[in-house]
């Protein structure tokens, strides 16, 4: 009963932040049942709460060192796309979220399908910053149970949350993070496909450790339109490149589009700007990580 009442406690002093700031796309008002869920959650409760198989970080990264595997990530932005809604930087489209719903079924053995391991392992949000605690006590428990309807709850799971950990984490041995996020590309060739304005800010790249790197730039916003033309020229090089994508949504198609013709492809997302911040030891405010989440025009 007392971790339920300091739950609730840190709940309302948590509230003096701007959820809608934060993300304007979720709904925030929450029945009894959903705090009493996340209460669970973050008390680890076996009883009564259904969790799926799902890695975590260490072992995560253990296995994208270890295997040639491919790896693509769903967060909320996934799921409203399989539930048709549009984002900023990628628009509604019924083939992208045919594709998305498919690859969340994780049938391709070649792809790691990686989901957030916290919104349904939460026993160390207290290690989050004041923030992103108020997303996940607040916003989480709704896109935890949009996420739960579509899994596949006989399959294994990653985590996805690894990309942008500076973020997420009042306290973290980040230094061990990212040297073993950087042994996965290391002395290897890559092509980073993304925007032409994501390195524009970038002064510290964590993929400085590769042989060789070749920069192919996609659309900043809803590159998913430009799907055919981008997996043809990312198709024409030699099948020993690792291919880095930070594309939004599009990204998870286009990793599983690449595993299935033999190409090693990593959905990464916000990595080399989250390198960038902890580099440079970016406060994690509410205004920055605001930012931290914009799309890089």
């Amino acid at each position: 009963m007392k971790k339920i009442i300091t739950f609730f406690n840190n709940l309302r002093y948590l509230s003096r932040y701007s959820l809608k700031d934060i993300s304007k796309r979720l709904e925030m008002i929450l029945d009894t049942d959903m705090l009493l869920d996340q209460v669970r959650i973050e008390q680890d409760i076996t009883s009564g709460i259904a969790r799926p198989k799902i890695e975590n970080i260490e072992r995560t990264i253990d296995m994208l060192i270890h295997s040639n595997k491919s790896m693509a990530r769903f967060g909320d932005g996934e799921i409203e796309i399989i539930e048709k809604r549009g984002l900023a930087f990628q628009n509604y489209d019924s083939e992208l979220s045919k594709e998305l719903k498919s690859i969340l079924e994780n049938k391709n053995d070649n792809l790691m399908v990686c989901i957030n391991y916290h919104y349904f392992y939460a026993k160390d949000i207290t290690l989050f910053n004041d923030v992103v605690r108020v997303v996940y006590r607040v916003c989480v428990p709704k896109v935890r149970h949009r996420l739960a309807a579509l899994l596949d709850w006989n399959t294994t799971y990653f985590s996805a949350e690894f990309t942008q950990l500076y973020q997420m984490f009042k306290t973290y041995p980040f230094d061990k993070h990212f040297e073993k996020m950087r042994q996965i590309w290391d002395n290897k060739k890559l092509i980073i496909a993304c925007g032409k304005g994501v390195f524009n800010k970038i002064d510290y790249n964590i993929f400085d450790n590769a042989s060789s790197i070749i920069h192919e730039y996609l659309p900043s916003r809803h590159a998913f339109s430009e799907r055919e033309n981008i997996i043809r020229n990312l198709s024409s090089y030699s099948k020993d490149y690792i291919i880095i994508l930070i594309a939004g949504p599009a990204a998870t198609v286009f990793a599983n589009d690449l595993s299935l013709r033999g190409y090693r492809a990593l959905d990464l997302g916000h990595i080399a700007k989250d390198y960038d911040y902890y580099m440079k030891q970016i406060e994690r405010t509410h205004e920055n990580i605001i930012q931290f989440m914009h799309p890089d025009d």
